[in-house]
């Protein structure tokens, strides 16, 4: 999804539809991953800002993690909750990754708005392939590749590799 939001924002500058897109790639840091994976995300970052640079446009690069309450390590030392495991419950996914990416993007949209800037689309990467939850929880929401449709929070997400399959 990162390719092909950089490659868009490449070919509208090229063309001349838009002189300076705001293009915003955010990474969950879960505070529990490997090193490399780590510094795999970090180098993929620069990479990323110095593509954006060569291309005339700016990428801007977040790398957001949870409070310290919901770290896997209080949580769990403290009582407050159990491992999750494969299958299990989405708690981790949900404390880790998805509320820290949440609350980043609320207070990105509300500067966004504050400064009278478009409304932003977020674009997921998640595909109906995945599993049958992740494809009847999509199909709920309304996701598809071709138009922006607003989530539960009112925000506008686009899912372009919704179709795609594993291969």
């Amino acid at each position: 999804c990162a390719s092909l939001v950089l490659t868009t924002a490449k070919e509208l500058v090229a063309s001349g539809k838009i002189s300076d897109p705001y293009v915003l790639i955010t990474t969950s840091n879960t505070l529990i991953e490997n090193p490399e994976v780590e510094e795999h995300y970090r180098k993929e970052h620069r990479k990323m800002r110095a593509y954006g640079k060569a291309n005339g446009f700016e990428v801007h690069t977040k790398t957001v993690s949870p409070n310290l309450a919901s770290t896997f390590q209080v949580k769990i030392l403290s009582g407050r909750g159990m491992p999750s495991f494969a299958g299990t419950n989405t708690d981790c996914s949900q404390d880790l990754k998805i509320k820290p990416q949440a609350s980043y993007r609320n207070s990105l949209f509300r500067h966004l708005a504050k400064h009278g800037l478009p409304e932003p689309v977020t674009i997921l990467g998640t595909r109906f392939d995945e599993s049958e939850r992740r494809a009847l929880h999509m199909k709920m929401r309304g996701e598809n590749a071709l138009e922006a449709v607003p989530n539960a929070d009112g925000d506008l997400v686009l899912s372009p590799i919704c179709m795609w399959s594993t291969e």
